[in-house]
């Protein structure tokens, strides 16, 4: 097959290139050559955008996204990696292009500009053990704990939320107004907690994270076990949908209390 490319910048070099390597007969015709190409001076960046069909573009990008992760690896391949920040004035949906970059997360509210708002929410996948209280299976959770007698509830939650995931840098924004309760399902009273409770009574509190992803650490303390096998920053709005079923109605009134934390209102 005799495969013929118009221009000779960045993509067109590129897929002139790719496509000789893959064993086809290619012609580049351009105006203009390297080093008098606007490609030969302009930086170029990454970004799936205004590329359709979406579902075949993903897969694209995610190739062309591993690729330049490995070249930036070479200092003289003249690729590099930077973060960035792409900010709206609204709460934004996942891109569809999310699933193209494993590090994809949506910006924490220290880091938005005055007039912007969105937020995500720490989310730790339960680490799935034995005989664990709510059953076997791939659920997520936000950081939770026990109380001690005569502890200060803002105190414990923040000293379970080091205890949990490693996080000293957060500061407590505000705790629900009420008291929220859950009830075992009833093929587990009797047999999760050592058959002790029936269910949890729980206060929760809103805390904005200040410190780098790097703090997070669910390696467990001396004298407590892993409570999570994995984390990641998760919409507000998904929370429900991602914990253990008999947990959602507490979930759902939780996310209406603190919605207003999320989205700056």
């Amino acid at each position: 097959m005799d495969i013929l490319v118009i221009g000779c910048g960045v993509s067109g070099l590129s897929c002139g290139i790719r496509l000789l390597e893959a064993g086809f007969s290619v012609q580049i015709w351009a105006r203009d050559l390297p080093p008098h190409t606007t490609s030969n001076v302009a930086a170029a960046v990454w970004y799936p955008y205004k590329a359709y069909p979406e579902h075949l573009v993903v897969g694209w990008s995610a190739t062309s996204y591993a690729d330049f992760v490995q070249l930036a690896q070479a200092p003289e391949s003249g690729v590099t990696q930077r973060v960035g920040i792409e900010i709206f004035p609204w709460a934004a949906e996942d891109p569809w292009w999310r699933a193209a970059v494993p590090s994809f997360r949506h910006a924490k509210a220290s880091e938005l500009p005055d007039g912007y708002r969105d937020g995500y929410v720490f989310v730790g996948k339960r680490a799935d053990l034995p005989f664990a209280p709510e059953g076997t299976g791939h659920w997520w959770q936000m950081p939770q704990g026990g109380l001690d007698e005569g502890e200060d509830p803002e105190a414990a939650a923040l000293r379970e939320l080091e205890e949990e995931t490693g996080v000293t840098s957060a500061s407590i924004l505000g705790r629900t107004r009420q008291w929220y309760r859950y009830d075992l399902p009833q093929g587990l009273v009797g047999t999760a907690w050592h058959g002790r409770y029936r269910g949890q009574t729980q206060l929760w509190f809103a805390a904005r994270f200040e410190g780098e992803d790097s703090e997070i650490d669910l390696e467990p303390k001396p004298g407590h076990e892993r409570e999570f096998d994995a984390w990641r920053w998760a919409l507000h709005r998904e929370l429900a949908d991602l914990v253990v079923p008999f947990k959602r109605p507490v979930y759902e009134g939780v996310i209406r209390e603190f919605e207003h934390f999320v989205l700056g209102t």
